[in-house]
């Protein structure tokens, strides 16, 4: 997550909920095409004629009744086609002045009579029957009565009655000051965004709608009338904001810059600080510029990277909060390639706490593994190997990883370039592949043995076992004895590490676009080839007090009896108190026989 809070920004573009378009509808495209005068043809369909007619029909060319028509439909919107200056303009309403007997009740109580007024082209009022008037503007009788109706009541003309107070300018007003609420909170951005959802933002874990509807209504005291259904509604479809903070694998760096300032009060070192802050941001962009650069078929992207520790065993109980429990580590291993990420593309190397330490070896170790099935017994034409990694000094960016890949270059004959990010700017595809373990592994609240997390990981890639498909060799010792020492450069500050075959010397270069400085890594007399790494012993890193806090865990979810759980738990958590009381035992039975025996 990012590290400062934002504004909350109405976002109509990419809302939470996708908005209803009401355009789209079928009635709604047929409304529209009424009132836009789409298929309609204007003409005059009266046979008024002669010197006494009041209709002037006659007198109305037919390019006047086209200007017409198209002025009336230039706008497409009925309640400003119905307004004074256009329809009701046309209107002339007076008293009868004359009531006729009729025994139709309607007729007779007709308080107006409508004149129909056409306005040439020379700015004179023809007065026309309403049958021309109405072929003339392809309008109908009830939508001309309803206007003249108004009119007369009112003598202005017909607003906009449908659609009840949403339109009303109160109605506007109340809308603003939800989404003014709602935009005064602090949001942060995502850093993971698991490449799906990169406009969103994240309120604060603490929050909910509910609460923000209560604290706007606590705000206004009661004083406007808002259902929780219309502050629902504008939170869903006018902003994209989730409740959340996962803040993890934050950039230090633009952390502290941000703080400095938020609080710096001078002008000309604030803006130090932002173009400080800029180009730190425009280098870390460069690393997945890298990463999306096209290659041919001679060159290989290996993406790794170490996922968070899994918890053995895992389990919902409010124990499982107290207790130290053991890690079961995975190295995602992805084989980079342009499009959607495949499932033959994913491997994830595994082992346990109890069976090595989690360091440089361990990952050297399994680069080695990967890289090997990757060009053995076929290499496929590859020549180079373009490797991408976090840039964790434990584990990928150190000297036993280098020379390890310099012993790969000699091996296998293929060059080595390693580019490491910007540190707290590292997403990569691997994560992109945690990402869907890790929604599979939600859905499991208790897991007891490592292999229900192979079977989780197994949806997503294949996985490398410890000890069947794979194990640990040496490669620290084998840094330490034929490295130079001191080191000519400090591979912390690197951004690129070029390595190539024997007898070519190593690129280190401190910039993305820049150029690098060549160095040799071996002692004199030393050849990469002839480096071997020896396999490494299993090492227990459970720590006495772990192992307690599992045996009571196990206790605590009543597995204590269960023999498939004893079997993979019993070896691990088995101490020297275990051992001390199992020998404790046998003298005792020892003892007992000697005690009983008649020769005693």
């Amino acid at each position: 997550m990012s590290s400062e809070d934002e504004s909350v920004q109405i976002n109509i573009t990419f809302p939470r909920k996708r908005k209803i378009k009401k355009k789209e509808w079928k009635r709604n495209k047929a409304k529209a095409r009424r009132h836009s005068g789409e298929g309609k043809i204007p003409q005059t369909n009266c046979q008024h004629g002669g010197p006494r007619t009041y209709c002037k029909q006659q007198m109305i060319k037919p390019h006047e009744i086209q200007d017409l028509y198209e002025e009336f439909y230039m706008d497409s919107d009925k309640q400003r086609q119905d307004q004074y200056l256009k329809l009701a303009a046309c209107l002339t309403l007076e008293p009868p002045k004359r009531k006729r007997v009729s025994d139709n009740q309607r007729k007779r109580n007709i308080p107006y009579i409508i004149h129909y007024h056409i306005t040439n082209q020379d700015g004179h009022q023809l007065e026309v029957c309403s049958k021309t008037f109405l072929s003339i503007f392809c309008v109908s009788p009830g939508r001309v009565k309803l206007i003249a109706s108004h009119k007369w009541q009112t003598n202005n003309p017909r607003g906009e009655r449908r659609g009840g107070p949403r339109f009303k300018e109160e109605f506007v007003q109340l809308k603003e000051e939800i989404k003014d609420h709602i935009s005064s909170f602090r949001c942060v951005s995502s850093h993971y965004g698991r490449n799906k959802t990169p406009h969103k933002k994240y309120l604060p874990s603490h929050l909910s709608i509910t609460k923000m509807y209560k604290l706007f209504c606590e705000q206004y005291n009661g004083t406007l009338d808002v259902k929780y259904k219309m502050y629902y509604n504008i939170f869903m479809t006018s902003f994209n904001l989730g409740f959340g903070n996962p803040r993890k694998d934050i950039c230090s760096f633009c952390v502290k810059k941000k703080a400095s300032i938020r609080i710096e009060q001078d002008r000309a070192r604030k803006q130090e600080l932002v173009t400080e802050l800029l180009v730190h941001k425009v280098r870390s962009r460069q690393f997945y510029s890298k990463l999306r650069e096209e290659q041919d078929n001679s060159v290989l992207t290996i993406c790794f990277d170490l996922m968070q520790n899994q918890a053995l065993p895992k389990s919902p109980i409010g124990e499982a909060y107290y207790a130290r429990q053991l890690w079961l580590y995975f190295l995602g291993m992805v084989r980079h390639r342009p499009g959607e990420q495949q499932k033959d593309d994913v491997y994830f190397y595994t082992w346990g706490e109890h069976q090595q330490a989690r360091g440089a070896n361990q990952v050297a170790s399994a680069l080695v593994h990967f890289v090997d099935q990757e060009l053995s017994p076929n290499d496929h034409g590859i020549k180079t190997i373009r490797l991408f990694s976090d840039s964790c000094s434990g584990q990928n960016k150190n000297y036993t990883v280098l020379s390890t890949l310099n012993m790969l270059a000699s091996k296998h004959k293929v060059s080595f370039q390693h580019v490491f990010p910007v540190r707290g700017h590292s997403y990569m595809p691997a994560d992109r592949a945690f990402g869907r373990v890790e929604q599979i592994l939600r859905a499991k609240e208790t897991i007891l043995l490592p292999e229900e997390y192979y079977a989780a990981f197994e949806e997503v890639g294949h996985v490398i076992k410890y000890g069947t498909d794979w194990g640990v060799f040496d490669f620290k010792k084998v840094a330490d004895a034929n490295l130079k020492k001191p080191p000519t450069f400090k591979i912390t500050e690197t951004k690129i590490l070029e390595v190539a075959p024997p007898p070519a010397p190593l690129t280190v270069k401190n910039f993305y676009n820049a150029g690098g400085c060549q160095h040799t890594l071996l002692k004199r007399g030393k050849n990469w080839r002839a480096l071997e790494a020896a396999p490494l012993d299993d090492t227990d890193c459970v720590k006495l007090a772990k192992k307690r806090d599992v045996k009571g865990l196990l206790i605590a979810m009543g597995q204590e009896n269960n023999e498939e759980i004893k079997a993979f738990y019993d070896p691990i958590c088995r101490t020297d108190e275990d051992a001390m009381e199992t020998d404790d035992s046998d003298d005792e039975d020892e003892a007992t026989v000697d005690i009983n025996d008649d020769n005693w």
